[in-house]
């Protein structure tokens, strides 16, 4: 059987990808991680609470220890206790756009 020379290339590349162990496969590169702290405060109301969600992109800078840390907009959501779990009752609308455009 004879291959063309541009699939026989194609195969070798492909298996030799196949071929190595799972790490080399797919490499990650992470240098940056949100740090996310929520804040909970009961309201006036009853079974009512607001929550308030801080966030900082933390940025991995080789040879500057610490890294760079950006502080994101503040967000907050009311919630509301129900028999199962909570309800969010309203938010911030820059955090329902958010939601919208993760989905």
């Amino acid at each position: 059987m004879h291959l063309p020379e541009p699939q026989l290339q194609e195969i070798l590349r492909l298996g030799e990808r196949a071929l190595s162990p799972q790490q080399e496969r797919w490499r990650y590169r992470i240098d940056r991680v949100a740090m996310i702290l929520w804040t909970v405060h009961a309201c006036n109301a009853p079974a009512t609470f607001q929550v308030k969600i801080d966030s900082t992109l933390e940025t991995f800078v080789p040879g500057k220890p610490g890294g760079v840390s950006k502080p994101l907009q503040t967000h907050y959501l009311h919630v509301r206790e129900i028999k199962d779990g909570y309800l969010m009752v309203s938010a911030s609308t820059n955090l329902i756009q958010l939601a919208r455009a993760a989905t």
